[in-house]
């Protein structure tokens, strides 16, 4: 087991809309609301007192906190539905560099013009960073729900399974030639 007090959360930041855990409201709609979740943590040897106030704490590598953006076109014309990206940025001192650590958790809209419009706004919003800081050396993940069938060559069906809850890609409904149907590992 870790120690957690050798961990620093980004929970701690101040400026949310409820405190912990950090959480945003991603819908909000009669009768029922929703919020989305992005807990973070990093160990202390990666952080450096940036601020200089003789301590470790979330501001020194939590320098924004998290937010919601990359918001679906569609949000206005159906029922509020909360397809987003939410965003917690990280600064990670290691080997006596700086980097500069993105993490997008996305939901993206099942309407494909609507996910292509949030996936530009991601692009540019990591091109507006890389822009702004050209010298800091950055980095990007993505993950989550983007509502996107992946199709995988044949030759990887070895390594593969279906998705049991999809009942057309346990039926083979979604397979072309050559490739496999949408599958989990």
């Amino acid at each position: 087991t870790r120690d957690k007090e050798n961990y620093i959360p980004n929970e701690d930041a101040r400026a949310l809309l409820f405190a912990p855990p950090p959480v945003q409201q991603a819908r909000h709609s009669e009768p029922s609301q929703r919020y989305v979740f992005l807990a973070v943590a990093v160990h202390r040897r990666n952080v450096e007192d940036v601020n200089n106030d003789g301590s470790i704490d979330p501001t020194d590598c939590f320098t924004v906190p998290i937010y919601l953006t990359c918001k679906s076109s569609r949000t206005n014309e159906v029922a509020s539905h909360g397809k987003a990206v939410i965003v917690q940025e990280v600064g990670l001192h290691c080997n006596d560099k700086y980097i500069e650590l993105v993490l997008l958790g996305a939901t993206f809209d099942e309407d494909d013009e609507a996910r292509r419009e949030q996936l530009d706004t991601v692009a540019r919003l990591l091109r507006a960073r890389h822009r702004h800081q050209p010298d800091r050396r950055m980095c990007a993940l993505l993950w989550g729900d983007l509502h996107h069938r992946l199709v995988a060559p044949l030759d990887l069906t070895p390594y593969l399974r279906p998705v049991l809850d999809d009942p057309a890609a346990a039926s083979g409904a979604h397979a072309k030639k050559g490739h496999q149907a949408p599958v989990g590992t």
